[in-house]
């Protein structure tokens, strides 16, 4: 046994924590109490840990492969039901935007399903955008716009005018 002395700890969360003083088994030979089956149970210890290892790396392959990394923070929002007549744009800038992207939409025949799955971005988030409830970023946009098939000039255009609503 070996006496800890107290001293503070930092968890994942951030937050800082005091450990109070304790004690503690040594591990290895040198802190048995004197069985003769050390090196065997060592081993055993050893290839269990080796198992677990290679059981969690396999794990996080096995996610990669299966799970994308998403594109974009807005990717992680669930679908909602899609409305089925188109809602009035709100007048203004945010209106006129929140058109031009749906009739850039609508100009290459793409559904918002499609758009998602060519972006990954999400389709309600697509719908947000497109209602004008949303602005979306300038990396969003570039990837809707690529998705969109727009030209260098259109793309400009709706670049200036996201960044005046902000």
């Amino acid at each position: 046994m070996v006496r800890v002395r107290s001293h503070l700890r930092r968890l994942r969360s951030g937050k800082v924590i005091h450990v109070r003083s304790h004690s503690r088994r040594t591990s290895g030979p040198s802190g048995s109490s004197g069985n003769s089956g050390t090196a065997t149970s060592g081993l055993l210890w050893g290839g269990l840990a080796m198992m677990v290892v290679l059981g969690v790396l396999f794990g996080v392959f096995l996610a990669t492969i299966g799970n994308p990394t998403p594109v974009a923070s807005e990717t992680e929002k669930t679908a909602r039901p899609q409305p089925t007549a188109p809602a009035t744009l709100p007048p203004g800038p945010e209106g006129a935007f929140a058109g031009k992207l749906r009739e850039a939409r609508m100009n290459t025949g793409l559904s918002r399903s499609e758009i998602s799955a060519l972006t990954g971005i999400a389709e309600s988030t697509i719908d947000d955008f497109e209602r004008a409830l949303a602005v979306p970023s300038a990396e969003t946009l570039k990837a809707l716009s690529s998705a969109y098939r727009l030209s260098f000039d259109d793309w400009t255009a709706l670049e200036i005018t996201r960044s005046e609503l902000r």
